[in-house]
């Protein structure tokens, strides 16, 4: 036998005629079948576990020597021991459906580091892990540990602003500068987020640039001019206004609270920002972008679907991401997408360049189930790339679940 056959015949499983249920290396009237029907002397009993599965190293199974492995990395360095806290983390991996995928994961560079420096810190909260790299592996690793109440639930996306803003007001270029930014990060922005909490993903997206605005704008100030907030004038706002981007006008919000402050003078005016002021297509060139996204082989019947949904019916970006099967209704007739109070009508499958909508079946490994964290507590986040808005089968008697979004 040679070594891919004797391989394949450890990892097949299922049901012998006998009744068994495990480990089938064996094959009877082209069936596979158990050791004992098929006379085949095989270890197929973990030592640590006794699962009969396929063994891994050692006599153990995959799940226990990922189990071992996790736990070797919890350890402390200076107790040797592993802080009761953190055993969740072991046995949630090992609780996994392939711990294949888990000892994959575990053993690369970046997964060991987070876990001997997480194991190293004397208390496990949200203080310690947001001093740790950041990243996928520590989104997920604190979700599992919030999961499992090891710590408290909170507002993820308000840490990360928080988080963000202290380090983004280090760019700050002058010191007066950087206290009335820091001021305004704290009254100006964190104090309605809070009062909003749970923010949602746009409410972060604007704090984030309006944050960003007001600081290139003091930033300029200091540059270009050699001022100050508080000694510059409207003669500042009118030249600084139109010689950038339109967002430039989301400076508003960072005056009228300077103006609130008695920062600056009462009479200051600002243009404000408002939706819509970004050029539009005409009506020809709406056609050419459609036509290029419809029949270019450069995007996935996915992308493709994403971007007609954008250059014709104007959605974001973000509403679109966050469609999910339950938006989407196949029949005999024709296919219905909800995106507001209205289904909006789809061309049938067959009018589609491909043959086809997209559906949620891909090559690619579907990303981790999601929890209220966006993992599940027992599957590491996957490193393939997954699809980022929902598909679905145009075949209404075989439907799929929608792919869960990507960390």
């Amino acid at each position: 036998m040679c070594g891919n056959c004797y391989q394949a015949a450890k990892r097949t499983t299922g049901r012998c005629a006998c009744g068994h249920e495990g480990v089938l290396p064996g094959i009877i009237d082209g069936a596979p079948a158990c050791p004992r029907c098929s006379d085949i002397t095989l270890n197929v009993d973990c030592v640590e576990c006794g699962a009969e599965t396929e063994l891994y190293r050692g006599g153990r199974c995959q799940r226990c020597i990922l189990q071992y492995t996790a736990t070797e990395l919890l350890r402390n360095p200076d107790t040797g021991n592993v802080d009761p806290k953190l055993t969740v983390i072991a046995d949630a991996l090992g609780a996994m459906e392939r711990p294949n995928s888990g000892l994959t994961w575990i053993r690369q560079p970046h997964v060991e580091q987070f876990l001997t420096q997480l194991a190293a810190q004397n208390n496990i909260d949200h203080d310690t892990v947001d001093a740790l790299p950041t990243g996928q592996t520590t989104n997920y690793m604190r979700a599992l540990l919030v999961e499992h109440g090891v710590l408290p639930r909170r507002d993820e996306l308000l840490a990360r602003f928080e988080m963000w803003a202290l380090d983004k007001q280090e760019r700050v270029i002058d010191p007066e500068q950087q206290i009335i930014i820091d001021q305004f990060r704290r009254w100006g922005l964190l104090r309605h987020l809070r009062s909003s909490s749970p923010i949602s993903n746009s409410a972060f997206l604007r704090a984030k640039q309006l944050f960003t605005v007001a600081i290139e704008y003091c930033n300029w100030l200091t540059l270009e001019h050699g001022l100050t907030l508080t000694q510059a004038g409207q003669h500042e706002i009118d030249a600084w206004q139109p010689g950038g981007t339109s967002t430039r006008g989301h400076v508003y919000r960072f005056i009228r609270w300077a103006i609130a402050t008695r920062i600056v003078p009462a009479d200051l005016t600002v243009v404000q920002h408002r939706r819509g002021t970004a050029t539009r297509l005409d009506t020809q060139s709406q056609t050419e972008a459609v036509q290029q996204v419809v029949y270019t082989e450069d995007l996935t019947d996915r992308d493709r679907l994403v971007a007609i949904l954008i250059i014709v019916f104007g959605q974001r970006a973000e509403k679109i991401s966050n469609l999910t099967c339950n938006d989407i209704i196949v029949t005999d007739t024709g296919v219905t997408l909800q995106l507001g109070s209205y289904p909006i009508t789809l061309p049938h499958p067959s009018t589609n360049p491909s043959g086809h909508w997209p559906r949620t079946t891909s090559t690619d490994k579907p990303p981790p189930t999601p929890t209220h964290h966006g993992y599940s507590a027992a599957t590491p986040p996957e490193t393939t790339s997954t699809p980022h808005t929902c598909g679905y089968d145009s075949n209404p008697s075989s439907p799929h679940s929608p792919p869960a979004s990507a960390p």
